[in-house]
């Protein structure tokens, strides 16, 4: 049952970076992973097979949640927007207290809030950015292919900051997408002429997403080390503002009475199960 739970976490996580507006990072907070998942890409080449071991089930649920959600979420995104993303929302929300906590009792320093309020500007603005996206992509150079993977990766392992919006904002979100869809869709055709023509155009990326990845847990995991508790503020004003980031990349047209409804069911179902993994924690 716990590794059933922990693949369910790392799945979550998956979903949410394949989401515009949505961190994977925030998710991984909220899951009460990150520290756990931060160690673990830090030490990767140390110890890897004890690195490895540790995340195992983690990169098993990640793998199924964008797997699933590339094919499954882009299809509940554009028939039930608002009420899957109040899902995401509710999930937040709901952890924000298990966030608090990390910080808790300390004694509060001047830059603490101001990193706060920097980092809660920042996701808040976000959104505003993307609009200058432009859907499809034409240029798939590898070198280019490669440094949007690094770009990508550093902006989903840090909270509050959408990797997927990032890849709107520059335009290559829907290309890239399309292309794992096709890739996932020729395994499943055993169509292995479509996987490679797909795939080869994929590798630089997913080979930038690897080191950036790793970049990005280094940092952090220094920043930890040396600033804990002002760390802690920054992650707190970046989950924080999350909803509002969410809210405001939604097409808010389309709310009527019967989506609002079910839409404050899906935020609370997000709530709650937000507020079980706190409670299990």
């Amino acid at each position: 049952m716990k590794t059933f739970v922990e693949i369910l976490k790392g799945a979550i996580i998956g979903i949410a970076n394949v989401i515009p507006g949505v961190s994977g990072g925030t998710m991984a907070v909220v899951m009460n992973i990150y520290d756990k998942l931060i160690d673990a890409i830090d030490n990767i080449f140390v110890h890897p097979i004890k690195a490895i071991k540790s995340i195992w089930v983690y990169i098993v649920g990640v793998i199924l949640g964008i797997c699933s959600s590339v094919m499954g979420i882009s299809y509940l995104l554009a028939n039930y927007e608002i009420e899957t993303t109040a899902l995401f929302v509710g999930l937040i929300i709901g952890a924000l207290p298990l966030v608090i906590g990390q910080i808790k009792g300390e004694k509060i320093k001047s830059i603490d809030i101001i990193l706060f309020v920097a980092m809660m500007m920042i996701v808040i603005l976000l959104p505003f950015l993307s609009l200058i996206g432009t859907s499809g992509v034409v240029n798939t150079n590898p070198i280019l292919m490669l440094v949007i993977g690094i770009i990508a990766a550093i902006t989903m392992v840090v909270p509050g900051v959408s990797g997927s919006m990032i890849l709107m904002t520059i335009g290559y979100y829907d290309s890239i997408t399309t292309m794992v869809d096709n890739a996932i869709k020729a395994i499943i055709n055993l169509n292995i002429t479509e996987f490679f023509s797909n795939f080869i155009v994929l590798l630089p990326f997913a080979i930038g997403v690897f080191a950036g990845i790793i970049f990005a847990a280094k940092l952090i995991k220094w920043l930890l080390a040396k600033y804990n508790k002002t760390v802690h503020w920054a992650i707190l004003g970046l989950v924080a503002s999350s909803p509002f980031a969410i809210i405001m990349n939604l097409d808010l047209s389309l709310l009527n009475v019967k989506t609002l409804a079910i839409s404050v069911i899906t935020f609370l179902i997000g709530y709650k199960i937000a507020s079980l993994f706190s409670k299990v924690e």
